[in-house]
């Protein structure tokens, strides 16, 4: 009988986004799971972690090419000048990486995508 493992979102583990984190983006998919989020992947060096996308980290991705190195420093809740409401923040750093011949339009094809009602049925 083989030992149980526990079942992962994409390709690896999921980033804690309360740690700072660095490796070179793979990944971009788009309209993943129920709340149709980003979920980019970056190869670190312990292996690839998954990162759930947001407002404040959408927004910064959208410069950020497959194939370039990517750091993510939290900077912890803050609030909106505008709305008053409060999110999490990043400080997010980026510079081309050995994989940028991987273009800059690269995205994971539909087919390509995680099919969460497959790990999560409802």
């Amino acid at each position: 009988m083989s030992d149980w493992k526990e079942a992962t979102v994409g390709d690896g583990e999921i980033w804690d986004r309360e740690k700072a984190i660095q490796g070179t983006l793979t990944k971009k998919q788009e309209n993943i799971g129920p709340n149709e989020s980003f979920l980019y992947t970056l190869r670190t060096k312990d292996g690839d972690v998954g990162v759930w996308g947001s407002s404040v980290l959408d927004t910064k991705f959208q410069e950020i090419e497959v194939g370039y190195e990517v750091k993510i420093e939290p900077l912890g809740k803050t609030k909106s000048p505008k709305t008053g409401r409060e999110y999490f923040d990043y400080k997010v750093l980026y510079r081309e990486g050995e994989l940028k011949e991987a273009g800059k339009d690269t995205v994971i094809a539909d087919e390509d995508k995680v099919d969460l009602n497959e790990i999560f049925p409802e």
